[in-house]
């Protein structure tokens, strides 16, 4: 395989993983970048070029200058010098997350980081709701409002170049207020990787050349490495501060008993899928490639632990320089594992790369239409807030960029209006659905404006179908089930088969996908106002065993008008109309509609099969009828109760946000397209 299929494959691979309404979108006004930050989140542009040993690119210099190295060892020092006002809250609080945000804070004044109006601090528990422990870090308003400008007053001739160049994301000519601004150099990057300070970098640059790893998957070998080499990294201040393994609170690090909340959605098969194909990336190419950088990184000895002075010269510590026994075993600290890279390593690494890149418009040609996708620290501890957020950031002199100056080029984080002191500094990650959000990020958004119904053909088996309690026992809400006992089961079994498949390979021949994403509210003009690849793929699932044979036979006969006349002299009927065709896509998205509906009951045992079969079966009015509807509404109500309970735990309730709405849309679906005709 060549080096370029080799990384299309390992691309192919990752990308598999990720549901359709998370897909990368590089956001000109500063998104995130969903990798889930939107057909192939993984793959590696062919545009771009293989990371040089350069540091004039993104993360050049941060791992690799000897300058990053010492402005690590002197964080702690530069914390202290910095302003009490700074880290006031850290030294009065003492906790340990408190500790990691002054430590990360330092390494950044270190670095060349400015956080003219902001600080890194915990999420406050009391006012977000739910456990200290399930929340992150924030960037907030300094409370001490004559030090932040004082800060920002001494950072003017640095912040008005960058504030200029980022004009254009407010329009209109608006001057931003510089918020905090981040070298590029410290960016977490594949350029990073591959001008490592230790052999490694070598390592990378070959891997990444020969096609063995792409860009995304060096990001991921980096952050485990540097985690692995502890007090040995010059970003182990920041590699602290982020969430643990086995912290992050996406569905890709559920329990058993917490996947049953996923139970009925999409979320519950994309997860599912997600798990075995990174099983096969950590397999077939994490840990071959780690096995190579932690030899790499092992066989790294600083300057510093080589020699020692004593006397009038330079000795190594093994020969006698500085005290041999303690250096070893400082040095056996800080040598990372050459144990193979773990799932629990593999799934942190992925986790913090989709939920913390950004797609930066940067890169060797200015003109090119890819981004750099990269971690940077300090602008990545700003989180999300689809309602209302107050900030956005922006590269400022880049090369090639307009408004571009002679300065370093930086990351900044800006807005047109500061908030309060102590009010923390929100940013969009992008006009993403819930299931987005939930799937990357962890959390969902009761009131959020983009989220969207994603549907499935009523004839697709998901992956909880035969779950207990998932799908009733009977192949899935979504398949019909015959008594093959008699011949004329049997025969109804093929049919069902034969049109099942026909539907599949019809939508294969239009490349339209097996799903539709709908608003999160019907359109008032019904059909008309839903875009037309979701209508023709809407077809495919409401048409009869009739058309369908039509539509293939066009399909596969040649051009259509010389051979509808063969086709209807074969027996064959014409092609549908544009009636037939809208009852078709009525039709279709009903039985999607049904589908979800039941499957979404089967998951709470209320109906579909999942224990409310009798019930449900009772004539309207009874008194069996009216205590299914209780039931069911019952169980509705838990997941809006626990959606609105700041107490509940986080993975709880994000799920319940998740599923509730999903339930909400699907009921104001049925209802308006009973009325479509």
């Amino acid at each position: 395989m060549s080096h370029r299929g080799a990384r299309r494959a390992l691309a192919a691979a990752l990308a598999a993983s990720i549901p359709a309404t998370a897909r990368p979108v590089a956001d000109a006004a500063g998104a995130r970048v969903v990798r889930a930050r939107r057909a192939s989140t993984l793959e590696t542009s062919g545009a771009r070029r293989r990371p040089e040993p350069s540091s004039s690119r993104v993360g050049g210099v941060a791992l690799a200058s000897a300058a990053a190295a010492a402005a690590a060892a002197a964080a702690a020092a530069a914390a202290a010098a910095a302003s009490p006002a700074d880290c006031r809250e850290c030294v009065a609080i003492g906790s340990l997350p408190y500790d990691a945000a002054e430590r990360v804070q330092g390494w950044l004044f270190a670095a060349g980081a400015s956080l003219h109006r902001v600080e890194i601090r915990p999420i406050d528990a009391g006012a977000s709701g739910g456990h200290a422990e399930d929340h992150g870090f924030g960037l907030f308003v300094k409370k001490n409002e004559d030090d932040a400008k004082n800060a920002e007053e001494s950072e003017t001739q640095k912040t008005s170049s960058a504030a200029g160049a980022a004009a254009w994301l407010f329009g209109g000519g608006a001057k931003p207020v510089v918020l905090a601004s981040v070298p590029m150099r410290l960016a977490v990057s594949a350029d990073a990787a591959a001008n490592h300070d230790t052999p490694a970098g070598a390592v990378f640059r070959e891997m990444l050349e020969s096609g063995e790893i792409d860009e995304r998957l060096a990001v991921m070998l980096l952050l485990i490495v540097e985690r692995r080499r502890g007090e040995g990294s010059p970003i182990k201040a920041y590699v602290d501060a982020l969430p643990k393994p086995g912290e992050h609170k996406t569905p890709l690090f559920y329990d058993a008993n917490e996947m049953k909340a996923l139970r009925g959605t999409n979320l519950h098969r994309a997860v599912s899928a997600q798990r075995r194909r990174l099983a096969s990336v950590l397999k077939d190419s994490a840990i071959p490639a780690g096995k190579k950088l932690m030899r790499a990184v092992a066989s790294h000895v600083p300057p510093e632990e080589r020699e020692k002075k004593t006397g009038g010269g330079w000795l190594p510590w093994w020969l006698g320089g500085g005290n041999g026994k303690r250096d070893l075993r400082r040095r056996r600290a800080t040598k990372p594992s050459a144990k193979p890279i773990t799932m629990d390593e593999f799934l942190w690494a992925y986790a913090t790369f989709w939920s913390r890149a950004l797609a930066l418009p940067i890169g060797p040609d200015p003109e090119a239409s890819g981004a750099v996708e990269a971690i940077v620290p300090g602008i990545d501890f700003a989180n999300h807030s689809c309602a209302r957020p107050n900030a956005r950031w922006a590269v400022a002199n880049a090369s090639g960029r307009e408004g571009a100056t002679a300065g370093e080029p930086t990351v900044t984080l800006e807005c047109l209006s500061v908030p309060g002191p102590g009010e923390e500094v929100l940013i969009s990650y992008g006009d993403k659905p819930n299931e987005e959000l939930l799937f990357v990020h962890g959390f969902a958004e009761r009131e959020n404006p983009h989220d969207a119904l994603v549907l499935h053909p009523h004839w697709m088996k998901h992956a909880d179908d035969d779950d207990d309690g998932g799908g009733g026992g009977g192949g899935g809400p979504g398949k019909k089930t015959f008594d093959e006992t008699t011949a004329e089961g049997r025969a109804a079994a093929e049919l069902d088969a034969e049109v099942r498949g026909a539907r599949l390979t019809l939508s294969r021949v239009r490349g339209i996908p097996l799903q539709v994403i709908l608003p999160q509210h019907p359109p008032p003009g019904g059909l008309k106002d839903l875009p037309t690849d979701v209508v023709r793929t809407l077809e495919v699932w409401g048409f009869t065993p009739e058309a369908l044979e039509a539509e293939l036979h066009a399909s596969f006969g040649g051009a259509i008008e010389g051979n509808e006349e063969a086709a209807k002299a074969g027996g064959v009927r014409g092609r549908p109309d544009a009636a037939a065709r809208k009852t078709a896509a009525i039709e279709g998205l009903k039985l999607a509609l049904e589908a979800q509906n039941a499957r979404m009951d089967a998951a709470t045992g209320m109906g579909g099969g999942g224990g409310g079969g009798a019930e449900t079966s009772a004539p309207a009015g009874s008194r069996k009828a009216i205590a299914a509807a209780v039931a069911a509404a019952s169980s509705r109500r838990v997941d809006e109760v626990v959606a609105a309970d700041p107490l509940a735990p986080a993975v709880a309730r994000q799920a319940a946000v998740y599923r509730s709405g999903v339930a909400r849309m699907t009921r104001r679906y049925v209802d308006e397209v009973s009325k479509w005709r």
